[in-house]
């Protein structure tokens, strides 16, 4: 990775890392999101144990 960053692809580099982190944290969030409503869905039906 560092010989990569030194070279003359430096620019091309640093953007795929970038453009990796990024979806990394998108990838982090939507799991949160889906998690979210995962879990407050049981939680309906947990409270309404209602087939309908």
């Amino acid at each position: 990775m560092a010989l990569c960053l030194s070279g003359p692809n430096a620019g091309i580099s640093i953007a795929v890392m970038t453009v990796f982190s990024f979806f990394l944290v998108l990838l982090f969030l939507w799991d949160i999101f889906v998690l979210t409503i995962l879990s407050s869905c049981h939680l309906r039906v947990a409270i309404f144990p209602d087939n309908s």
